[in-house]
């Protein structure tokens, strides 16, 4: 099971986020850096653990706010054997991004940005980069965000999807094993990503006990709950 750490950025900031209540996000306080800046953050975790994929949120994007474009392709210009997956809105946007086309980007398609069944196709067209993107099936106080008929569709879906629960992000509630046992049942040949939520190595074990692929961490790394041991026993084998 892949461990990717997650960097959300906000309004030029990296930002702790607490159950998807984006007014209400603060500046990241973190052991891995001095300042909530996402190449020192970035930075500081890759010297707890060597990572091998690092996902990005650029909500100012998701949110229609601007973007951090510039700033992301400075990520991925420095660290070109860091795979990035990068959720940046890409359903609202009519041109994706120049980074796009770089060889260590995955493009990640959030639901939440899709307006209905069209805009996936659309999309899934423009998202042409030279890895292929990922679904992030995202849900919120207990709805699915964006298209129904997207979310009832498994035979649409890319081969690896997240299981997105942003009730479950930087909450302590542990990951949503409810949705990602819904989500294997409905695509048992995909390839499962669980978001939000992880506590602890007990929740590592049990959402690799499930065969999940890859994990997105981020507050039980800044509060030290995980150790690169920890990441190293799960990540045995790889994803």
């Amino acid at each position: 099971m892949r461990c990717v750490p997650v960097i959300d950025l906000l309004g030029g900031t990296v930002v702790h986020a607490v159950r998807g209540l984006r007014d209400h996000y603060q500046p990241l306080q973190t052991p891995f850096a001095t300042r909530p800046i996402a190449r020192e953050v970035l930075a500081g975790l890759l010297g707890f653990h060597p990572f091998r994929s690092c996902y990005i949120a650029d909500l100012s994007a998701i949110r229609r706010l601007g973007d951090h474009d510039h700033e992301i392709a400075a990520l991925v210009t420095q660290h070109p054997d860091l795979e990035f997956w990068v959720d940046a809105g890409f359903g609202t946007r009519t041109v994706i991004p120049f980074y796009a086309g770089a060889a260590n980007v995955r493009l990640i398609i959030g639901s939440e940005s899709l307006a209905d069944l069209s805009a996936w196709h659309g999309t899934r067209a423009r998202c042409t980069g030279r890895l292929p993107p990922l679904l992030s099936l995202d849900h919120h106080q207990g709805e699915v965000l964006g298209p129904d008929l997207l979310a009832e569709a498994p035979p649409l879906w890319p081969a690896a999807i997240i299981a997105m629960n942003l009730d479950h992000v930087g909450s302590g509630l542990g990951p949503d094993l409810q949705l990602i046992d819904c989500l294997a049942t409905q695509a048992p040949s995909a390839r499962i990503i669980a978001a939000g939520g992880v506590r602890d190595k007990s929740d590592l074990d049990a959402l690799g006990e499930r065969g999940v692929a890859a994990v997105l961490l981020a507050t039980a790394l800044h509060r030290r709950a995980l150790t690169s041991g920890d990441l190293a026993r799960v990540e045995k084998g790889g994803a």
